[in-house]
């Protein structure tokens, strides 16, 4: 930061900033182990090669400095396809085989398919380049490929799968062809906003209220964009989620009754 020239710095904060670094190979990985304070891992990822490579290369390069692994957060992107119907998911799938199928041509990720018993894969696929078949490099992904490294689900089934494959690995996943949906149709930004509030623990949300705060701090603090509409939108919503997270807390406090329930039924009607 201190190599940026005045017109491209922001402002000097107390904010503590955290440093992740892009990670693919065991090289790279244990460098982020070392020095980082998490791994952005590649979009093209499974389950195998978080299991069977990207976490013992992470343990490994920690242990050279004698640091404990699990203070490196691993954000992960995922090739979320949801929709209620297949015809809903079937862009969202298409565009999924596609991205697949592009960045499984790089020679260095041919692992990722063999290391799942697809050996080959990437060969058919730079085969169609050379072809100039580019419409159609997504078909070289079956649906059993998909399913290692995309999560193709209901709306709301969605949360639901993405903890059952990520909780305890992953600090934060991003939907990589959300923006895109949210851009071309709004009405699915209320969809991705969607949580199965049954299965959310109020007390857990409060806890990580904080580092809410935080982050978005962060984001805006410093960067002179604090004064924008949409920081300021960002700073409202936080705060109002902040007070629902608070209701809710109450709401499931062991004290509550039923008589309590059909008092707050009765007031707000």
């Amino acid at each position: 930061m201190t190599l940026l020239p005045p017109d491209w710095a922001p402002r000097r904060h107390d904010f503590e900033m955290k440093v992740d670094i892009s990670a693919v190979g065991p090289m790279m990985t244990k460098v982020a182990a070392q020095v980082a304070d998490g791994v952005h891992v590649h979009p093209l990822h499974s389950m195998a090669y978080l299991e069977k490579r990207l976490l013992p290369d992470l343990a490994a390069g920690a242990g050279e400095v004698g640091r404990d692994p699990t203070e490196v957060e691993l954000i992960v992107p995922v090739f979320a396809c949801p929709g209620d119907t297949p015809e809903e998911r079937a862009a969202d799938v298409a565009t999924a085989r596609r991205q697949i199928a592009f960045y499984g041509s790089t020679p260095n990720y041919a692992f990722q398919f063999d290391d799942l018993g697809f050996g080959g894969t990437t060969g058919r696929i730079r085969s169609k380049f050379k072809a100039g078949e580019l419409d159609t490099i997504g078909d070289v992904i079956t649906d059993e490929m998909l399913d290692h490294f995309a999560v193709v689900a209901p709306w709301d089934e969605l949360a639901d799968a993405l903890i059952s494959r990520y909780a305890g690995r992953a600090a934060r996943v991003v939907m990589y062809l959300g923006e895109n949906r949210m851009r071309t149709d709004p009405q699915h930004l209320a969809r991705w906003g969607e949580v199965l509030w049954v299965n959310a623990d109020p007390a857990v949300m409060q806890s990580e209220l904080p580092a809410l705060h935080q982050l978005v701090q962060q984001s805006t603090v410093g960067w002179e964009v604090d004064d924008w509409a949409l920081a300021k939108e960002l700073a409202e919503y936080v705060e109002n989620l902040s007070r629902s997270v608070e209701l809710l807390v109450s709401l499931g406090h062991p004290s509550m009754r039923e008589r309590h329930w059909k008092q707050l039924a009765r007031l707000s009607g």
